[in-house]
C-alpha cells in the first residue's frame, strides 16, 4: 500500500508527522544579506577612520617629549637645623629662619638669618656667628655669610663684617671685606681677614689699624711714666698685615707704632702682651 501524500501542513501536524519549515522567504534572505553587508561596511569604515586618525596623531606629534627641569624651581623649609662635627670631634649646629634649595644647585641651601653655634674646646660655652643671609654647602660643610656678619666667641672676642666664609669642619673663617674686632688685643681692624687655628689666630690683611688700650684714665696717663712704649697710654698701630696669636702680635710691612709723642717705624715687629693678672704693660720686639 502506497503512502499517502500529505500536502496540508495542518493535516500532517495533526497526524504527528514532522516537516521542516522555511523561516525566511528567498526575498527576505536577500534583504538580510544586504543588511549584514551594509553593517560590515559601516564597521569597517569606522575602523579605518580611527586607524587613520591614530596615524595622523603619530605623524604630527614630536618623536619624543623632552622634560626640562626649571632651575628656578625650589623647595623651601621653615626653621631648618643642620648639625655636624669638626675635625677634632666637637659639635656645631646651624639654624635659620628658612632654607631654600633649588634644582640648579642641589648641594647648597640659601639661608635667611643663619646662626652658627660652635664649640671651640671641650667644656667651654658655645660661640656664635650670625648674619642676615647665607649659603650652606651641606656636602663640603662650608657656610658663606653676607650682610651684618657678627662673630662672638666664648673667650671674649667680638667681630663685625659684611662677608665671611666659614669652613665648619676646620674651624676657619676668611673674608674679603673690612672687619672690626675687639678682644684682649684691644681694637683691631683689617680690610680682609682670616680667623683660624680653632678661632684663636686673628689675621688682619690688606692694611690694618689697631688701638691697644691700657685701661687707665687720662689723669692716670698724665701721671704715668713718660710716653714711651711700655707706658700706660694707648698704642696706635698700622701695618699691612697683623697676626694676633695668643699674647703675641706679629706686624709686617709698613709698620707704624706710636704712643703719645713716641713713634716707631719698621718692616716687621712683634708686640708681647702680658697675661691677665700680670703687669698690663706691653713690650715690643
Amino acid at each position: 500500500m502506497e503512502a499517502a501524500v500529505i500536502s496540508d501542513h495542518q493535516a500532517s501536524e495533526a497526524l504527528g508527522l514532522w516537516e521542516p519549515k522555511r523561516t525566511l522567504t528567498l526575498e527576505a534572505a536577500r534583504k538580510h544579506s544586504r543588511r549584514v553587508k551594509f553593517l560590515r561596511l559601516i564597521l569597517f569604515s569606522v575602523a579605518v577612520f580611527f586607524l587613520a586618525n591614530l596615524a595622523y596623531q603619530f605623524a604630527t606629534q614630536q618623536t619624543g617629549v623632552l622634560i626640562v627641569d626649571d632651575p628656578k624651581e625650589s623647595v623651601k623649609m621653615i626653621g631648618p637645623r643642620y648639625s655636624g662635627r669638626t675635625d677634632d670631634g666637637l659639635p656645631y649646629f646651624l639654624t635659620a629662619n628658612s632654607a631654600t634649595r633649588t634644582l640648579a644647585n642641589r648641594d647648597n641651601v640659601t639661608l635667611e638669618n643663619p646662626v652658627l653655634e660652635f664649640i671651640r674646646e671641650p667644656g667651654v660655652p658655645g660661640s656664635f656667628v650670625k648674619a642676615v643671609s647665607g649659603n650652606y654647602n651641606d656636602i663640603d660643610k662650608i657656610l658663606d655669610l653676607e650682610q651684618s656678619v657678627n662673630l662672638t666667641t666664648d673667650d671674649g672676642y667680638s667681630c663685625q663684617t659684611n662677608d665671611g666664609r666659614i669652613y665648619a669642619r676646620e674651624k676657619w673663617i676668611e673674608g674679603s671685606q673690612r672687619i672690626e674686632c675687639t678682644g684682649d688685643f684691644g681694637v683691631a681692624n683689617g680690610n680682609s681677614y682670616e680667623i683660624k687655628n680653632n678661632y684663636k689666630t686673628f689675621i688682619f690683611k690688606d692694611g690694618m689699624d689697631s688701638i691697644i688700650e691700657q685701661g687707665l684714665s687720662d689723669a692716670d696717663n698724665a701721671q704715668a711714666t713718660p710716653r714711651v712704649f711700655g707706658g700706660r697710654s694707648p698704642i696706635n698701630i698700622t701695618a699691612e698685615t697683623a697676626t694676633y696669636e695668643g699674647q703675641v702680635t706679629s706686624l709686617e710691612t709698613n709698620v707704624d707704632v706710636h704712643q703719645g709723642d713716641a713713634r716707631l717705624l719698621a718692616n716687621q715687629m712683634k708686640i708681647f702682651r702680658a697675661k691677665a693678672g700680670e703687669d698690663a704693660s706691653n713690650s715690643l720686639g
